[in-house]
């Protein structure tokens, strides 16, 4: 379970990096800043309840 939690928190992270990037570099069109941004909210949203479930658990 560690392991799978740990591998999540770091594919989110990877992801949030890409988004970030993605979100620097959109320049051109409204509607990519705008998915950009929901991407962003959803990947934070996802690493708040990894990291929630991972409290439940007891795990660090």
């Amino acid at each position: 379970m560690q392991g799978a939690i740990n591998s999540l928190v770091e594919k989110i992270a990877d992801l949030q990096e890409q988004a970030f990037n993605l979100e620097a570099s959109a320049s051109d069109a409204e509607a990519n800043r705008e998915a950009i941004k929901l991407l962003l909210e959803r990947l934070k949203f996802m690493r708040q309840t990894v990291s929630k479930r991972k409290l439940e658990f007891g795990e660090n």
